[in-house]
């Protein structure tokens, strides 16, 4: 009787632990603009930047939502645009020159 106990136990945690995070992703996703797979590719991405690179918003102006917006990068690194996605508080939806879709290899 006491192992199943634990097991039982063992299962209701790993479910907390594993679907905790998906409730407040969708939480987040319903306040936010973002869709749920935004969420959860936002959420690691902000842990590397923050915490890997320790990356800080200075100056962070509180623009609408609403409308739209033009973010030019000089590309000097090829995580640019990851950065980008975390500093700004509303989706980022990114355009790329046609010669890298036509030979992605290249």
């Amino acid at each position: 009787m006491l192992c199943s106990w634990h097991e039982g136990a063992a299962v209701v945690f790993l479910l907390a632990v594993f679907l905790w995070p998906l409730l407040l992703a969708w939480c987040f996703s319903r306040r936010s603009g973002f869709s749920l797979v935004q969420v959860l590719v936002l959420f690691p991405a902000m842990v590397f930047a923050y915490c890997l690179w320790r990356a800080r918003r200075r100056n962070v102006s509180r623009r609408p939502i609403e409308g739209g917006g033009i973010i030019v990068c000089n590309h000097r690194s090829s995580i640019d645009p990851f950065f980008i996605q975390v500093a700004i508080d509303r989706p980022v939806y990114w355009m790329i020159a046609r010669e890298y879709c036509e030979r992605p290899l290249l």
